[in-house]
């Protein structure tokens, strides 16, 4: 998971909040390094276990959030393969040239 400070544009005020508050807790909870004490983190671990969809204000906010995340991933793998496509297609004109 990426740091919490690059969600900021792609958060509501509203998640925002919630993550400053909430995201160090349900970040354990989500990737197991916590353990559910109470039952609305049994109900959270349990949502994300079984891939069933969020219903709670906090599942459906770090849904988001894992969305968010996977999308930022993969804009930074497709930024890096465009890339290294410009690096090769530049080496291959300057063989081409020469």
């Amino acid at each position: 998971m990426r740091d919490f400070s690059e969600f900021g544009e792609y958060l509501s005020e509203e998640g925002h909040q919630f993550l400053s508050k909430w995201g160090i807790k349900l970040l354990g909870l989500y990737e197991g390094r916590m353990e559910p004490s109470r039952p609305n983190e049994r109900q959270f671990v349990d949502a994300f276990k079984s891939g069933k969809c969020p219903e709670g204000t906090s599942e459906v906010i770090w849904f988001n959030i894992i969305a968010i995340n996977q999308l930022i991933e993969k804009c930074a793998s497709l930024e890096s393969h465009l890339e290294n496509e410009k690096l090769r297609i530049k080496g291959l004109v300057a063989r081409i040239n020469n």
